[in-house]
């Protein structure tokens, strides 16, 4: 019994995901605030509102093709580069100084952050993960 009602409130959840175009506007202002510092030369070509039965989450795409994923509160997750490199600005000065440290001439094309880790996607193809305290846990 208990397995029927969790599939069906499974079901619920995803008939009511709703992914569409906002305007930019619609953005909370910690995003917008965050896209004037760091990326004030890209254009956004769209802003995506991701939202299901508990939350919702926003998407901006660029011309560039970058794109940054934000939480309903404004903070971002995920920063995604192609060609380009994520502003150094977001990235953590304790993991950018243990990428200076291993690697010559590479630069982040990607960026993830959770509650207590980060992963980071190198030009070189390496991805690092770090734990909440900035410390380097794994190399793929």
């Amino acid at each position: 019994m208990k397995k029927i009602f969790w599939m069906i409130a499974a079901l619920g959840m995803v008939a009511f995901a709703k992914e569409s175009p906002v305007d930019f506007e619609a953005l909370p202002a910690k995003a917008k605030q965050m896209i004037a510092q760091n990326f004030a030369n890209e254009k956004v070509v769209l802003v995506k509102k991701d939202a299901d039965f508990l939350s919702h989450d926003y998407e901006v795409i660029f011309e560039s093709g970058m794109q940054i994923e934000f939480e309903q509160n404004g903070e971002w997750n995920e920063v995604k580069c192609r060609g380009c490199q994520v502003p150094k600005a977001m990235i953590p000065q304790e993991i950018q100084n243990k990428i200076d440290a291993l690697y010559q001439n590479v630069f982040v094309v990607k960026i993830e952050k959770e509650k207590n880790r980060y992963e980071v996607n190198l030009s070189n193809q390496v991805e690092l993960k770090f734990n909440g305290k900035m410390k380097l846990i794994d190399i793929d």
